[in-house]
């Protein structure tokens, strides 16, 4: 991609890239643990061949390892920092290939009279860059599983919304899963969350609402990232067109990825370091921390996440993106402390 601004038409023009070298293994470290359910003590035991053989008197349940530190960064600290790094650039491994466009797939939900009416369409594309997004299940002890969406911003970054996370939970896991497609892809794997950073949100429809979290393996160097951006210009926003893909659980339960498009900008408002980047209501559960995102000075970048929903005044409801100075600096913490 030159470096250029590529509208829709632009890259719904544009022919794939093929890829040029062999998919390498996956690396990612095994970090399964079980429990058992009915309080039975769990039996290891490691086998010759390199396994495990895990044994118990009850049932076992999978658990994932326990998120550790989520700490806030001050806004002060994080603009400074913001001014010494460069906005990282996005990454296409050349094991994958590239995909311009999206491979649509219309779909209808049922409405309220009995009837069908199209909503959003099914990507059925996992090349690049479509496997950087993905579906993250969060679990809490002894409390159903939640899910959002997510993508992928760095080798071992996820971006995704702060209102999903666990915050103020010491027993609870995050785990996120590229090109999730009716489970996990396995050419990828899937990831923890060991950690993360962003300002703290339980269920805010705001221009801050996004954490960058470091996951325990560098998960993107099978898949790729994404660049992100901002701009103090509305125009910017507003004079394009813009993609945004998401897991909500009402479409085919979760289990295939989503994609809007075209998204068109309809309002911004300004929350601090953040933006609140306002589009047509399109988004449904398990769409938060989905990004919106697009073609941006020759490669493909994040504006923003997905918040929920807001009505303002004599405005229909639309949907929230939060995006903004403050995400690109958390994207560039993330960068400088968890390369």
């Amino acid at each position: 991609m030159a470096d250029e601004d590529l509208s829709l038409d632009a890259l719904f023009s544009r022919r794939d890239i093929l890829p040029t070298a062999e998919l390498p293994p996956r690396v990612e470290p095994d970090s399964r643990t079980f429990e058992a359910l009915n309080g039975e003590e769990v039996e290891y035991e490691r086998l010759e061949s390199g396994g495990v053989r895990v044994s118990t008197r009850g049932e076992l349940v999978e658990v994932g390892p326990r998120a550790g530190a989520r700490e806030h960064v001050s806004m002060e600290d994080l603009r400074e920092l913001g001014g010494q790094i460069d906005v990282p650039n996005a990454f296409r491994p050349e094991w994958l290939g590239m995909q311009f466009a999206p491979r649509l797939r219309p779909r209808s939900l049922p409405t309220l009279g009995g009837g069908v009416r199209p909503l959003i369409f099914e990507q059925t594309a996992m090349a690049y860059p479509f496997c950087t997004m993905g579906k993250v299940f969060i679990q809490r002890r002894g409390q159903p599983l939640q899910v959002g969406s997510g993508v992928l911003v760095g080798p071992q970054l996820l971006l995704t919304a702060s209102h999903a996370m666990p915050w103020g939970d010491d027993d609870a896991s995050v785990r996120f899963v590229p090109a999730y497609k009716d489970g996990n892809d396995p050419r990828f794997g899937h990831a923890w969350a060991d950690e993360w950073r962003g300002v703290r949100n339980v269920d805010d429809v705001t221009g801050l609402d996004y954490v960058i979290c470091r996951l325990n393996w560098r998960i993107g160097d099978l898949t790729g990232w994404l660049g992100s951006w901002w701009s103090s210009r509305e125009s910017f926003y507003y004079d394009r067109e813009w993609l945004s893909v998401g897991y909500p659980a009402s479409f085919l339960g979760g289990q295939r990825q989503a994609i809007e498009v075209p998204v068109r900008v309809r309002d911004i408002d300004n929350d601090g370091d953040g933006l609140e980047i306002e589009t047509h209501k399109f988004a449904l559960g398990g769409w938060s921390g989905g990004p919106l995102w697009g073609g941006v000075e020759g490669q493909f970048r994040v504006v923003g996440v997905e918040s929920g929903f807001e009505k303002d005044f004599l405005d229909p409801e639309r949907t929230v993106f939060a995006g903004g100075e403050h995400m690109v600096n958390l994207v560039k913490y993330g960068w400088a402390h968890w390369p």
